[in-house]
């Protein structure tokens, strides 16, 4: 049985807010986006080498 705590620790957190957001920034959910698929990539990568 799963509680809605497990599903929370499964998922990957967004990360907070900054104090200061820059007009010029690119949105946050895109840049957390790209870091999760590198973080995956570089983890697959480096999987593949030591085989």
């Amino acid at each position: 049985m799963t509680t809605p705590e497990s599903n929370q620790e499964q998922r990957p957190r967004r990360p907070r807010e900054p104090e200061l957001y820059m007009p010029a920034m690119p949105p946050l959910g895109l840049i957390h986006a790209l870091e999760t698929r590198v973080k995956a990539w570089v983890r697959r990568w480096r999987q593949r080498r030591r085989t």
